[in-house]
């Protein structure tokens, strides 16, 4: 099956467009200065940045900007810093 979403550039935070029992894909909209705490989540995380500029944390400090993206793998400790204006997509990949 194929499925069409927009994106909406509007959205301030968030909005999560797939979510099923085996992963979850959401678009973030986020403003410089923004951050998200560190935490951490049972499955695999790809972090892509579509627009702007982010620093992720997780024991070291990486610097994604526009179409870079970092696969988390699960457990994995880390936080998010919104350097710039950013829209960004999150693919969550559920494992069991």
């Amino acid at each position: 099956m194929i499925e069409k979403y927009i994106l909406d550039k509007n959205i301030l935070f968030g909005e999560v467009l797939i979510k099923n029992e085996k992963e979850e894909l959401a678009f973030l909209s986020l403003k410089q200065g923004n951050e998200l705490a560190e935490h951490f989540a049972d499955y695999t995380i790809l972090f892509i940045v579509l627009k702007g500029s982010v620093r992720i944390r997780f024991g070291q400090e990486l610097i994604l900007n526009e179409y870079e993206l970092v696969r988390i793998n699960a457990n994995t400790r880390h936080s998010v810093d919104i350097l710039s204006d950013s829209e960004i997509l999150v693919v969550k990949i559920k494992h069991k």
